[in-house]
């Protein structure tokens, strides 16, 4: 089973990069000096089912639809294999309906700003790429048991964070954005929502008590008495997990080894979602599954006689490297607040089920939870998080990681803490603001519908434009924490192209929350030297009263490229550009006014041999990227880069 595991896992992957096919060419030469006609039969099994499942993904869809994920305003649905995205506000749809729609089917495209849940890159992660925009829908199958009324009937008489609580416990369906960003301060959302580690202590609670009555079927009944969680839960992969290690715990007295249960679950998950590797119940449910006798191996050098209490909080030691790799960030209260996140779910879930019988433990189901809530925003405004760089301190931290399991395996504990030594040695190397002052790179922030452009050099750091919205505060909520990731303190220059608020409208929170050495604004200077760096405006010309016009065209070269930042210059203003530099080096061109056709001129695009055109923009109702400009790039065999596509986009 581990084998047909591991041959799904790495076809999977070789989706995506075609090197991850080299393993599997070792295990075929593996195999065949070994002249193991069992393993071989499992080896071509796996194969053939990944081909079978890729074959079926091509099949086009029908008009009848499953439900397989129920959220709060939106749904999963399969149609053969395909899945698809459905929006259900104001629609009496829940989990397992079969539904025929007629509808048309349209790319997925969510905007997502830099350092925001990236709700499009975990629909694509579950195998979505399309949605299905209907108006009107029929029943073939509608389930009885609606999930949704159901949540709405236990939590009726809860507050808001008792509602996010229990929901997440019960129905792993997070109702409140404020209260999921609050738990993702100390990365324990998935306590309450992903890992399921409350059904383990369900299960136990059970078994226990039918014990006591010397009930001879307490192993069957406590894992009938599962299944409403999991169907509550929506067959989740962790619940299943659980699920199944109960099954083999119980009533197959161990008969398969937990890595053999683990394959199985992993295997026959791939099959149905082939990019279940990129999603956070990959990290959460397989990762940590599969590393936990390593975690167990370390608590056996603790002396002590009651260990599991102790479980939360190694685990959040072991797993600190992993965490920063993913989050790219890690609290240094994880470990606490994960033991007492731990604890609070236990009691909220024996709570909850005996609120079904007794109404009035809502009472207490509120003030626990405001607490707890209360204790998670006092802790976040002390708290201190590390952030790890993203470079090549990964790759050694999971080097590290991996000869430390080996080491663990073998039972040299010695080899095991001079390896994890120098794992955490290489977190804080990653956290600290050394490799900041290593590395140069530019990178045009997804600040959605506006600019803003940073340029770091060591220890210089250059923004141009600030983005800004009407909606949010883009200094506080994304430029901030992008600096944070960066180890940027403090910001040398910065220059605002001109005066409209998608270019400067965070500046002033902006000046609030860092330190600005120096601001210039508009077109009002010739050149500026910033350590060595030399940015050069090329728009000095007085030729109209629109703040367009007036619009710093900024021109520098940086890592062996030529970059020009058009603003939103217009097209008048392109021209005496070109006039006045007709050999002009552009490598890099930041596309004028977000792509609208009234920049990046059929002149411009003809004068200078540009490479890459990035498009910084977001969702709008100007029309922007224009078709004109668009097809004006494609012309000149432009590669075009779009931030609402892309996301930040680095060089």
């Amino acid at each position: 089973m581990i084998l047909f595991a591991l041959t799904i896992f790495f076809l999977a992957l070789g989706i995506k990069n075609v090197l991850f096919l080299i393993p599997l060419f070792f295990v075929a030469v593996y195999l065949f000096k070994k002249k193991n006609t069992k393993l071989w039969i499992i080896f071509v099994i796996a194969i053939s089912i990944f081909l079978i499942v890729i074959i079926l993904l091509n099949i086009p869809p029908s008009s009848y639809a499953l439900v397989i994920s129920c959220k709060n305003n939106y749904a999963i649905v399969m149609s053969g294999l395909k899945r698809f995205y459905i929006d259900i506000e104001g629609k009496d749809i829940d989990f397992l309906d079969l539904i025929k729609i007629n509808g048309e089917f349209k790319d997925i495209s969510f905007q997502t700003l830099e350092g925001e849940f990236n709700f499009q890159r975990y629909l694509y992660n579950n195998m979505v790429e399309q949605e299905i925009i209907f108006n009107d829908f029929e029943y073939v199958f509608r389930n009885p048991i609606r999930i949704k009324s159901l949540m709405s009937w236990l939590t009726q008489n809860l507050n808001s964070y008792g509602k996010y609580l229990i929901s997440s416990l019960f129905f792993s369906i997070n109702i409140d954005s404020q209260c999921r960003d609050l738990l993702q301060i100390f990365n324990v959302g998935f306590i309450f929502s992903i890992s399921s580690i409350h059904l383990y202590l369900l299960n136990k609670i059970i078994v226990i008590i039918l014990k006591f009555f010397r009930c001879k079927k307490a192993e069957l009944i406590s894992i009938i008495a599962l299944f409403p969680f999991i169907y509550l839960q929506q067959f989740k992969v962790s619940s299943i997990k659980v699920f199944a290690f109960c099954i083999n715990n119980n009533l197959l007295n161990k008969k398969y080894s937990r890595n053999q249960v683990l394959a199985l679950l992993l295997s026959s998950t791939m099959i149905f979602n082939l990019r279940i590797m990129f999603t956070t119940t990959f990290y959460y449910v397989f990762i940590m599954s599969f590393l936990m006798p390593f975690v167990f191996s370390s608590l056996n050098l603790i002396k002590k006689r009651n260990k599991k209490y102790l479980v939360p909080i190694v685990l959040n030691f072991v797993f600190m490297p992993l965490t920063m790799i993913y989050e790219g960030q890690y609290n240094l209260l994880n470990p606490v607040v994960s033991l007492i996140s731990t604890f609070i779910s236990e009691i909220l879930l024996l709570l909850s089920i005996l609120m079904i019988f007794f109404k009035p433990l809502s009472i207490i189901i509120n003030f626990i939870s405001n607490i707890y809530f209360g204790m998670i925003t006092f802790l976040g405004d002390y708290s201190f998080s590390l952030y790890i760089s993203q470079s090549i301190i990964i790759i050694i931290i999971i080097t590290l990681i991996i000869i430390s399991l080996y080491f663990l395996e073998i039972g040299f504990f010695k080899g095991t803490g001079v390896t994890l030594f120098f794992i955490y040695i290489t977190v804080f190397i990653g956290a600290s603001p050394l490799d900041s002052y290593l590395s140069s790179y530019i990178a045009f922030i997804n600040v959605g519908q506006g600019d803003s452009c940073l340029i770091h050099d060591h220890d210089k750091n250059i923004l141009i434009d600030t983005g800004g919205s009407i909606y949010k505060d883009i200094a506080n909520d994304v430029l901030m924490p992008f600096f944070k990731k960066k180890h940027i303190d403090k910001l040398d220059l910065v220059f605002i192209s001109h005066n409209d608020y998608d270019h400067n409208g965070a500046l002033e929170s902006l000046s609030n929350h860092i330190e600005i050495d120096k601001i210039i604004t508009g077109s009002n200077f010739y050149q500026e030297n910033i350590g060595n760096l030399i940015f050069y405006n090329l728009n000095r010309y007085d030729i109209g009263s629109e703040e367009n016009s007036e619009s710093s065209v900024i021109y520098f070269y940086f890592k062996n490229r030529y970059f020009l930042m058009m603003g939103d210059a217009e097209k008048s203003i392109e021209e005496k550009i070109v006039k006045d530099n007709p050999d002009l080096n552009v490598d890099i061109l930041k596309v004028g006014h977000h792509g609208s056709n009234t920049s990046t001129s059929e002149l411009l695009l003809s004068s200078y041999r540009i490479e890459e055109a990035v498009i910084s923009v977001g969702y709008n109702f100007y029309g922007h990227p224009s078709d004109e400009v668009i097809y004006r790039l494609n012309n000149y065999n432009i590669t075009i880069r779009r931030t609402d596509k892309e996301g930040t986009i680095y060089y």
